[in-house]
């Protein structure tokens, strides 16, 4: 849990660049963020972070990123 934590910590400074990107390359990169967290859903096998067990590894990690910034695109 502390890991997501210190990635947030992290992407707060690239959020200004973020702010600053044209539409077109923000929504080309949720799309790539949509298909990344598909993908992660269609091929599950387990992610529990409380017993250690990651799945696929650093995949399932980045891929678990991934849809989390797609919430916060989509609630934001």
């Amino acid at each position: 849990m502390t890991f997501f934590m210190y990635v947030g910590y992290l992407v707060k400074d690239l959020k200004k660049f973020y702010d600053k990107a044209s539409k077109e390359i923000k929504a080309s990169l949720f799309v790539v963020v949509i298909l990344i967290w598909g993908d992660f859903i269609l091929d599950f096998k387990s992610f529990w972070l409380v017993h250690c067990d990651i799945g696929r590894g650093p995949v399932d990690v980045f891929a678990s990123l991934a849809a989390c910034f797609s919430l916060i695109v989509i609630c934001g």
